[in-house]
């Protein structure tokens, strides 16, 4: 027990307590309605209830060999219904708190059916859980290989050779940042569920599954891997970004044309979204004569990515002095290409009435 202790950390604890918090506040509140306020006791008492039941599954799977962890699983259980039964039959009922009615064997195998449901329901948040410590406990012995082997590898060289190999594992490290600031959202194990729901709206489906393919490409480039996505696949996520983005803007109009043939190379991932995003963000789409055009070209020496649209009047704020990250936007797009060692040349032209873009890398240098 006392070792068990030492490896839990106060601040671990302590996350532990606000999320359950949280959790409980959240139940209390969608379940107060119509109700008298301290009844958001009564739900905090069986969220307290959940909490032991999570944490002794959790033992149970630490502590316990596979042999026996069945009949003790269905200890548990057995333990849980008993203690929800007394709680909302004999003990919230003494404050004044009734939260159901049990007698009656009608009443009584309803409990049973909500009791299970609440015990499968912490089953899932256990595997979940479990699943997420693995793979984090996972990452830190790779990590723990990898700073041993490149320390290794550091003995035996001379000091240029491990300035440069500081410096790469600096650029890596800053891309991996960067993609990281992009996976603020991500929910995946609800999207079927929610998709399902959206069936009956085609539109909002297609967009959804859009959304989907979004998250997708943010994991493919999370923190670990290189950052880099091949040119055609970074163009195919624009036709996918578009659909997603014209949801909010139902009236937009965007004009894609891709040159067949381009050239097999890597580039940083969302090198060309992003000036997508910007487009929707800051033009006016609206007008069929001036839609959203981006054109991809290329010749023997460079790709040429440009994308312009009509300037929206009521926006006056200039996109480069923006808020947000320096890792993200034009400015965090040109950087990454300048981590990468990717030769280009990024041109901006403001006019009056159109905003247009022109990225062009240069192929034959890569």
């Amino acid at each position: 027990m006392s070792v068990l202790l030492k490896k839990v950390s106060m601040k671990h604890v302590l996350l532990h307590v606000q999320w359950w918090l949280l959790y409980g506040l959240v139940m209390s509140l969608v379940n107060i309605w119509g109700r008298p306020l301290y009844y958001t006791f009564g739900f905090m008492a069986i969220c307290l209830l959940m909490a032991v039941i999570f944490y002794s599954l959790l033992g149970v799977y630490w502590h316990v060999q596979a042999a026996y962890r069945l009949p003790l699983y269905i200890g548990v259980m057995i333990i849980m219904q008993w203690l929800l039964f007394i709680l909302m039959d004999k003990g919230l009922p003494r404050f004044g708190i009734t939260l159901t009615k049990l007698d009656g064997e009608r009443h009584i195998g309803k409990f049973l059916l909500f009791g299970l449901n609440i015990f499968f329901d912490i089953v899932l948040a256990v595997i979940a859980y479990i699943k997420h410590v693995k793979t984090i406990r996972s990452l830190e012995k790779q990590i723990q290989l990898e700073r041993e082997l490149h320390v290794t590898a550091l003995e035996r060289v001379q000091v240029k050779n491990e300035m440069l190999e500081r410096e790469l594992q600096m650029r890596k490290s800053e891309s991996a940042r960067w993609v990281t600031t992009m996976n603020a959202h991500a929910v995946g194990n609800a999207y079927n569920a929610i998709y399902k729901l959206l069936l009956k709206n085609e539109k909002v489906a297609d967009g959804f599954l859009g959304l989907k393919a979004m998250y997708d490409y943010v994991l493919e480039n999370a923190p670990g891997q290189s950052g880099m996505v091949s040119l055609q696949r970074e163009i195919a996520m624009l036709d996918v970004w578009t659909r997603v983005f014209k949801l909010g803007y139902d009236s937009a109009m965007v004009d894609i044309e891709v040159a067949p043939g381009v050239p097999k190379i890597t580039i940083p991932s969302f090198t060309y979204v992003v000036f997508v995003e910007n487009a929707f963000e800051h033009g006016y789409h609206v007008d069929s004569n001036h839609p959203i055009r981006i054109r991809i070209e290329h010749d023997q020496q460079s790709v040429r990515y440009t994308i312009s649209n009509k300037k929206n009047p009521n926006i006056k704020r200039n996109r480069l002095k923006t808020n947000r990250p320096s890792s993200l936007g034009i400015a965090g797009a040109r950087h990454r290409l300048e981590l990468a060692d990717i030769p280009f040349d990024l041109i901006i032209d403001d006019t009056a009435g159109i905003y247009s873009v022109t990225l062009s890398i240069y192929t034959k240098s890569i």
